[in-house]
């Protein structure tokens, strides 16, 4: 998550999964679930190696499969999770060939490449958006039945959890309330981090909403500690923020010097997305969950419910939602600079 342009950027932690051995089927047994859905590829001339990022949070399951069921060595490369404290750090990651893929909302991107990196975005890794507001169960929202424009302004001077100042969270809640005819100013915000954090700000009384991921939502809500008006998810908020949440990005540089590893990687995307999809990989994907996100079976089946579709089945990049990513972008002064979609996308 990416900060405001003359603001510190700030990037969630990434969780670095351990590479679980390919199952195998002795004579005589059934075969595994990974087996029948990862099957014996032909042998890599070599395995390349890949940091990348990833996030403690729902919106990054299908990157954590992707090393924990061995889609990645399928497909010749490596994963291995880089933790970033900030948008520097990745900055002079990409450019040091630290890291080489991130997953990075369309804000992050903007940022990146406004501080002069020449990044690219090669596939779309999550369809929805990845900010929801959650508001606090006992704050008053008299008029939340009206829409989303009539919750902004209930909201009008409340105080604003944000996961981190100045980031792409804190971006999409103050055009939210600019867009509902509300100064962007006129409220205060904090910063209270992801789920654990945010919850204990939402039941302390220290904030009154919070702009968030998941599963920070989902579990205020079945808490008792918050409760939601509209989903931008869902497609409930303005047509503006109508974008996908995540695209893996990778420098211009690396792209064009390495194409099969973009394919590779966004083909074990797929393969992770087919696995998610597959009901009867239902109980290994909640004990990675319970593993990951320490999520129970409740709290699983709730976000499971909650976040239908947010996986895209294709990384092909939908150009006209890009577009409108940044359209919202020079509407709102995230950045001054007027793109095309075909700036940004690499095709490997």
């Amino acid at each position: 998550m990416c900060a405001r342009k003359g603001s510190k950027t700030v990037w969630q932690s990434a969780v670095a999964p351990a590479t679980v051995p390919p199952a195998t089927t002795a004579p005589g047994t059934a075969t595994t679930i990974a087996a029948a859905i990862a099957p014996a590829a032909a042998p890599c001339a070599a395995i390349k190696k890949v940091n990348t990022t990833t996030a403690a949070a729902f919106s990054g399951l299908a990157g954590l499969i992707m090393s924990e069921k061995g889609f990645d060595k399928k497909h010749c490369i490596e994963l291995s999770a880089v933790n970033v404290a900030s948008g520097a750090d990745i900055a002079r990651g990409m450019i040091s060939g630290d890291i080489q893929i991130a997953g990075n909302s369309p804000p992050n991107i903007i940022a990146l490449l406004d501080n002069g990196l020449d990044v690219v975005v090669f596939g779309q890794t999550l369809q929805t958006s990845q900010f929801d507001l959650v508001i606090r169960a006992d704050y008053p929202t008299p008029n939340a039945s009206l829409g989303w424009q009539a919750t902004m302004k209930d909201l009008a001077r409340a105080r604003i959890g944000v996961i981190a100042r100045g980031v792409a969270a804190e971006e999409v809640v103050r055009s939210l309330f600019k867009q509902a005819g509300v100064d962007p100013d006129g409220q205060t915000y904090i910063a209270t981090g992801l789920a654990p954090t945010t919850l204990a700000a939402l039941q302390n009384k220290q904030i009154d909403a919070a702009i968030n991921v998941e599963p920070t939502i989902t579990l205020a809500v079945k808490n008792g500690l918050g409760k939601t008006s509209f989903y931008l998810r869902r497609n409930q908020g303005p047509q503006s923020l109508n974008w996908p949440g995540i695209y893996a990005s990778t420098t211009r540089d690396y792209a064009t010097k390495n194409p099969d590893v973009l394919k590779a990687y966004l083909a074990a995307f797929e393969d992770a997305v087919a696995f998610i999809d597959n009901p009867a990989n239902k109980a290994e994907i909640y004990r990675l969950l319970k593993e990951k996100i320490a999520t129970d079976a409740d709290l699983a089946d709730l976000l499971f419910a909650e976040n239908k579709g947010i996986f895209p089945k294709s990384s092909r990049i939908e150009m006209d939602r890009l577009q409108n990513f940044l359209d919202y972008s020079n509407i709102t002064g995230l950045s001054l600079k007027r793109r095309k979609p075909s700036e940004l996308v690499f095709n490997p």
